[in-house]
């Protein structure tokens, strides 16, 4: 592997990094819209496409995590050049992630009704009717979802990120057309926003395996779909993705919880943590779309078996987030108020959002990069078991427990439990930062670039 000059692979970074980040920016701002489209079909309309979107998110939150494995162990064959392993092991991948996503389709195709009158027995009829068609058509779309997951994963381990923010453009841009039309001109209700979706996932996810199997993405090449798993290539995607997968789960289940916590803090109390979630995914955007350019960068390194190099670029994306993360700190700060008044809240309820915002907006350029862009580096090295251990640990004692403390006993409320997500930020980064300075990750042995050619 040729060692390129800092200045070149800062740019290869920045190349890889912001069409991610303008993905993730288009899809937040997309989603809001959505809502927006949905509102005018009715309040239990919007009702029963959040809940079903609530389990829906824990699906995509998996096939992800799954899709991870897939793109760290790509990474790694492109970066030790053995390209027509790189190529093996994204067609093995997507074979699984697609069974995967068809057989849990089926099920939740088959049970829709059944899944929704269990966890949400108290909602109103009307609710439940919407949920069950939008479950229905969303049931559909996973086989897509997760060829999209594991197409774009790939693609980004290729080093290519413009391919998967196009297919996204082109999804979000399908979403919003369909549902439109289908709403006002065809009055077709929760019937046009379930078709809408699957639309657009099946234009995202189609697109990506298109190009991923008819495009040669740099020395990626697709060979055929075996219908067989070859388990040498399967095995380490799975052991990668499994425990990053069961990590996102428990994350998932984590948020249900808190909102159980949150329940019988009264109206306020919600609107300032919905308001908080909301505004927030711009505050951490940075740092979610550092996290998939990580992956690429040192699954590369790593497979290229330049170590140091490696743990450099770990040291270096932290750096780099938390700078840009403080750029961003003083506009963001301006606009708060704005943002927040958006939601209509009275004014407590503005006061309290607001304060939630600052103390996150404040503390993150200090701890959200160790917290999440550095265990994506961990896991591009393979290191993904003890990744999850210290997550859930973490998310045990500091988010939840700790949380619970602050909000209650200390009477801090619903600010008690961001200041229980602020320690596990905390928490999680110690333990990561701790991994990448022991190198655990590398065994404990001091990290050494064992391969590299000059010229």
């Amino acid at each position: 592997m040729k060692k390129l000059k800092l200045s070149q692979e800062n740019s290869q970074l920045f190349d890889l990094f912001w069409p991610i980040m303008a993905e993730q920016a288009l899809t937040i701002l997309v989603g809001m819209v959505s809502t927006m489209l949905v509102s005018n079909v009715g309040d239990y309309a919007v009702a029963g496409v959040n809940l079903v979107d609530t389990i829906s998110q824990m699906i995509i939150i998996f096939f992800n995590a799954l899709a991870s494995g897939a793109t760290v162990m790509v990474a790694q064959h492109i970066g030790a050049k053995r390209f027509e392993d790189a190529g093996k092991t994204a067609a093995q991948a997507t074979l699984i992630v697609v069974a995967l996503a068809a057989f849990i389709g089926f099920l939740t195709f088959s049970f829709a009704g059944s899944i929704l009158s269990w966890l949400y027995g108290g909602a109103a009829d009307n609710v439940l009717q919407v949920g069950r068609i939008y479950m229905r058509f969303s049931a559909v779309s996973y086989v897509f979802l997760g060829l999209f997951s594991v197409s774009a994963g790939a693609t980004r381990a290729a080093g290519d990120s413009k391919t998967p923010m196009l297919a996204a453009f082109l999804s979000n841009i399908v979403n919003l057309a369909v549902a439109s039309i289908l709403i006002f001109g065809f009055k077709l209700e929760v019937y046009a926003v379930s078709v809408a979706v699957l639309a657009a996932r099946m234009v995202s996810g189609v697109y990506m395996f298109w190009h991923v199997k008819k495009k040669k993405i740099g020395p990626l090449v697709l060979p055929k779909i075996l219908a067989m798993p070859q388990w040498y290539l399967v095995k380490p995607v799975l052991n990668i993705g499994v425990p990053s997968g069961i990590d996102s789960l428990i994350f998932q289940g984590a948020k249900v919880l808190v909102s159980v916590f949150l329940s019988g803090m009264g109206t306020k109390a919600l609107q300032a943590h919905a308001i908080a979630n909301s505004v927030g995914g711009y505050l951490w955007l940075v740092g979610n779309a550092m996290q998939v350019a990580a992956v690429t960068v040192v699954g590369q390194a790593y497979g290229a078996r330049q170590f140091k190099t490696a743990k450099n670029w770990m040291r270096r994306l932290l750096a780099y987030t938390a700078g840009i993360q403080i750029a961003m700190l003083i506009p963001f700060l301006l606009l708060l108020n704005f943002l927040i008044s958006l939601y209509a809240p009275v004014p407590e309820t503005a006061q309290l959002a607001a304060k939630i915002l600052k103390t996150l907006a404040l503390a993150q350029p200090f701890v959200y990069g160790a917290s999440f862009v550095l265990p994506q580096c961990l896991r591009a090295t393979g290191d993904a078991r003890n990744t999850m251990v210290i997550s859930v640990l973490s998310l045990i004692f500091m988010r939840l427990a700790l949380g619970w403390f602050l909000a209650f006993p200390m009477n801090l409320g619903v600010y008690g439990i961001w200041l229980g997500t602020l320690a596990d930020w905390v928490g999680r980064g110690a333990g990561f930062a701790w991994r990448m300075e022991a190198n655990r990750w590398h065994q404990g042995k001091k990290p050494v670039d064992e391969i590299i050619i000059s010229g």
